[in-house]
Formats: structure tokens, C-alpha cells, sequence
């Protein structure tokens, strides 16, 4: 598996292309210009249908309409669907727009998915978003917004709640081992340096 970041336009968020041989799919799609991304992908020289969210903000969501038209099957977890059709995914207070759409797939939860040959967990981690979810595949976690190098989401939003993130968080910290962590916002770390250093321990 090899996974490829995009850093958008949108807050800094962070896409990434996840490959396995020439299949993959994306997380996360928050950019307005999906022609770009798409050539990212051509490039990549992955063939991508599926489009997972972490969440429902516009900075992770924003290109999901688009390539929704294009064919790409758009997943959210179910507690955060009315995100991608509503004032609740953030764009109209941050003077940005959001074209809304229905999502294809949505998840409940502890599932797990089967898409470009890899088994991907999805983990309920609230707190962020009601409906925030972190997705593991392998010995990588995608942690949207919920857990960041010597961070965590905001939980000021509409349905966030610190007690619930820092629950989600303290759940992810209980898995066995070690992932890399890639984060919906700034650098990549590791479940055990956050176990260590994550100020969500102490605050």
C-alpha cells in the first residue's frame, strides 16, 4: 500500500490517495478544484471509485458533489450525512460555498470495508463531528479531525463535544501496537508519539 498526500486549499486539509497496485481510493476530498485532483490521480496511476469522508466539514467534503457527477461513490457515516446537504458542514460561516449532495454509502460504524483489495476498519470516533470517523487499513490510520501530530479537532462546532473527542481519542490510544497516523490537517505522526505527547492528555 502506498499513500500519496495532497495538502488543499481549504484550511490546509488534507486528501490522500491510498494505492494498492493500480486500484486505490481517496480520503477525504476537500478542494474546489477536482479537475486537479483528478490529474493528481492520473498521475498517481491509480484507478479510484470510492471516496471515503472522515467527516462532513466543507474542508474535507468541499469536492464531493463533483466527483460524485463524475462516478465516484461518496461514503460518510450516517450521523453525519445531513452535513453534505445542510448549513452544519461550516462552508457558509468560513464565506465559502458547497454544492450538497446526498452521500452514496452510509456507514454505521465498526464495519469493515472491502474496496481496491485492502480491508479498511472504520472506527466511530465522535467528538469532532457527531459523526466523525477514523478509517484503518494495515498498520495506517486516517484520523480526519479527530487526533493531529500534538493536536486534536475543534469541538466548537455545531454537535462537537470535548468529553466525547477526548472518549474517541482515549479509544483509539487503547489499540494494541503502533499505526501511523495520517491527519485530516498539518504533518503525519504515530499512535505511540500521541500516546506520549498529545496535549488531549492533559487538557
Amino acid at each position: 500500500m502506498e499513500v500519496v498526500k495532497i495538502v488543499t486549499e481549504l484550511v490546509d486539509s488534507n486528501i490522500y490517495i491510498v494505492k494498492n497496485g493500480k486500484k486505490g481510493l481517496l480520503i477525504d476530498c476537500g478542494t474546489y478544484d477536482v479537475q486537479n485532483l483528478e490529474a493528481r490521480i492520473k498521475n498517481a496511476d491509480v484507478e479510484i471509485t470510492d471516496v471515503l469522508l472522515t467527516h462532513g466539514h466543507f474542508d474535507h467534503a468541499a469536492g464531493a458533489k463533483a466527483l460524485q457527477e463524475k462516478g465516484y461513490k461518496i461514503y460518510i457515516h450516517k450521523n453525519d450525512a445531513e452535513k453534505l446537504c445542510t448549513f452544519k458542514n461550516m462552508a457558509v460561516f468560513m464565506g465559502f460555498h458547497f454544492d450538497k449532495l446526498k452521500a452514496d454509502v452510509l456507514l454505521k460504524g465498526n464495519e469493515t470495508l472491502n474496496i481496491a483489495g485492502l480491508e479498511i476498519e472504520v472506527i466511530p470516533t465522535p467528538g469532532h463531528s457527531a459523526g466523525s470517523v477514523c478509517y484503518k487499513t494495515g498498520n495506517v490510520i486516517f484520523t480526519g479531525d479527530t487526533v493531529f501530530r500534538l493536536g486534536y479537532g475543534r469541538t466548537d462546532f455545531p454537535d462537537g463535544d470535548f468529553d466525547t473527542l477526548k472518549a474517541s481519542i482515549n479509544a483509539l490510544f487503547a489499540l494494541e501496537g503502533d499505526y501511523k497516523l495520517y491527519c485530516g490537517h498539518y504533518d503525519d505522526s504515530t499512535l505511540s508519539f500521541e500516546r506520549r505527547n498529545n496535549p488531549v492528555l492533559i487538557d
